[in-house]
């Protein structure tokens, strides 16, 4: 018994692994994110196009910081994205949710 839970916490270890990407490339996957709450800095943001740009932990939107980036949480139940941002001055967190156009 021992050796099974071995051998899945490796097998568990090495799916998460092999599933982590970096913020630019999951940010840029999806289509769009659309605001969902809190602090709001607009009703989109596209990564595709160089109005939105990530440098470091920081969205700028035409050259000019905007926010943090705190993190992308991966939503498995409701297959999405959520992007968790952050004033510049740390006062308030907005929510961004990843939407993809189904043609």
């Amino acid at each position: 018994m021992n050796n099974f839970i071995k051998l899945l916490l490796i097998f568990a270890f090495l799916l998460h692994f092999i599933s982590c990407k970096d913020q630019k490339t999951q940010l840029t996957e999806g289509e769009f994110w659309k605001y969902s709450s809190g602090f709001y800095i607009g009703d989109l943001l596209d990564f595709k196009q160089n109005t939105n740009i990530i440098q470091n932990d920081t969205l700028y939107r035409n050259n000019v910081p905007v926010a943090l980036v705190i993190k992308i949480e991966n939503r498995i139940l409701s297959r999405d994205k959520v992007l968790h941002i952050q004033d510049l001055l740390g006062n308030e967190k907005g929510f961004y949710v990843e939407k993809i156009m189904i043609f």
